[in-house]
């Protein structure tokens, strides 16, 4: 395996553009060609090795590793296919922005937009991320379709906004609007969900493991329901390295949602009975 290590000087003034550093590239790439990529920094453009202390070793698919991360960094892992990326710190905005495979894995935090319009692959954040998380980006139609993000602290607002397929785990709370306008897939949120949960929800799954302070008017109670997929989806959720915690693992027996009515919307929101 080709490791391509990065690590950052400084922390750059303006954003940084690391959308240009495809893992599949710089698969074919010398390390002096590595040096030479342009990156963008606000207005201005520089090369990499006048960012990053630079060092390649291996040969093959693709290893990235980016330490001394920091929160400017916009677009890692942007359309990422095939190989790992790994950023020690913090990231930015668009992280795995339709990225089509592979793995992405944060030790800290990121930005807003984390996995936009993804449709395959897994993005793990050790901390929080920001709002729209799976997501589509403004004047888009479609969001995550496929693939699956976990993020062990908490999300911002709409979260699986438009989202199509794919899961999304939470293990501690998110923002408002967590599930809007979603087409398909699944999201399972382990802490408290913000107001207006599943507004303009179509079709889709809200998995709950605690009571909410509220939902939207627009959703109706279907009662007391043995949901037997159950069985199937939280270890299916557990496979993805989660912790995400189910109030019992074999707990069937939820209290189901429907709507968004407003939307003649199927989706449903579960919680423990």
């Amino acid at each position: 395996m080709k490791c391509v290590r990065l690590t950052l000087r400084s922390p750059p003034a303006q954003r940084l553009d690391m959308s240009v550093l495809d893992v599949d590239m710089l698969a074919a790439l010398s390390i002096d060609e590595i040096r030479a990529i342009e990156l963008r920094c606000g207005r201005a453009t520089a090369p990499l090795d006048s960012i990053f202390d630079i060092a390649v070793s291996g040969d093959g698919s693709v290893r990235l590793e980016i330490y001394n991360s920091d929160a400017h960094l916009d677009g890692v892992g942007h359309r990422l296919k095939t190989g790992t990326v790994v950023v020690y710190g913090d990231a930015g905005r668009f992280l795995g922005l339709e990225m089509g495979g592979g793995d992405i894995h944060v030790h800290g935090s990121c930005g807003d937009w984390a996995g936009a319009e993804m449709t395959a692959g897994k993005i793990c954040i050790d901390a929080n991320v920001g709002a729209f998380a799976g997501s589509a980006r403004a004047g888009e139609r479609r969001g995550m379709r496929g693939g699956a993000i976990v993020i062990r602290g908490n999300a911002g607002d709409r979260v699986g906004d438009r989202m199509r397929r794919g899961i999304i785990v939470v293990q501690g709370n998110t923002g408002s609007h967590c599930a809007s306008r979603m087409i398909a897939g699944t999201i399972a949120v382990a802490g408290q969900i913000g107001p207006s949960a599943g507004l303009g929800m179509r079709r889709g799954t809200l998995l709950l493991a605690q009571e909410p302070a509220s939902l939207p008017c627009t959703f109706n109670s279907g009662g007391l329901q043995e949901m037997n997929f159950l069985r199937l989806m939280v270890p299916a959720i557990d496979a993805l390295d989660s912790d995400y915690v189910w109030p019992c693992a074999q707990r069937t027996r939820v209290q189901r949602w429907v709507g968004d009515l407003a939307w003649n919307g199927y989706g449903e929101i579960i919680l423990p009975a």
